[in-house]
């Protein structure tokens, strides 16, 4: 089987199927193989977890489309998939002392592109965690950017993307913004 990825949870933890794919954008590849041992998380993990993430594994976190940073659409959605849920949620924007620790690695949330009306438009940008030595610079982080079309622009270390968190100081937060408070579903 080829790095499943799948979204339950056990005892809190991410699981992760087996597999033998090295991910694309330098994850790493594949670790796992016999002995019942986790695979690596990989950019296809990724991938398969944003094919059905309205349905499956993923919470929405904000209650109204709020104002995109990121130019592919006018609002976003954001998304957290149900490991990371609790951390993320304690992550308070508005406290420019807060911190967090590291998420774990499995982490994904999305941020869904919606139009001026605050409805879905197929574009999203998307941060998950990968393991340690994956992006050391920033956090072992990996971003993507889907098209409307939900096509895999770009991935991997994206330039752009640590450029901005980490010029919005988000380091301290494990390079998470989180969600106002007043926007939470």
């Amino acid at each position: 089987m080829k790095n499943r990825f799948y979204l339950g949870l056990l005892g809190g933890a991410l699981l992760v199927g087996c597999g033998d794919d090295a991910g694309s954008g330098g994850a790493g590849g594949g670790s796992g193989g016999s002995g019942g041992q986790a695979a690596s998380f990989a950019e296809a993990d990724v991938i398969e977890a944003f094919q059905s993430f309205e349905s499956s594994g993923f919470t929405r976190v904000t209650k109204d489309a709020a104002t995109s940073q990121h130019g592919a659409s006018e609002r976003v959605i954001v998304w957290v998939n149900d490991a990371a849920l609790e951390q993320y949620l304690a992550i308070d924007p508005e406290d420019p002392e807060g911190t967090s620790e590291a998420f774990p690695v499995g982490t994904i949330l999305i941020k869904q592109g919606a139009n001026e009306a605050g409805e879905p438009d197929g574009a999203a940008t998307v941060m998950a965690k990968f393991e340690s030595g994956f992006n050391a610079e920033a956090g072992d982080w990996w971003w993507g950017r889907f098209t409307t079309a939900g096509e895999l622009a770009d991935s991997g270390v994206v330039g752009f993307c640590i450029s901005c968190h980490e010029s919005n100081g988000l380091q301290r937060t494990d390079y998470l913004a989180g969600t106002p408070t007043a926007n939470r579903l």
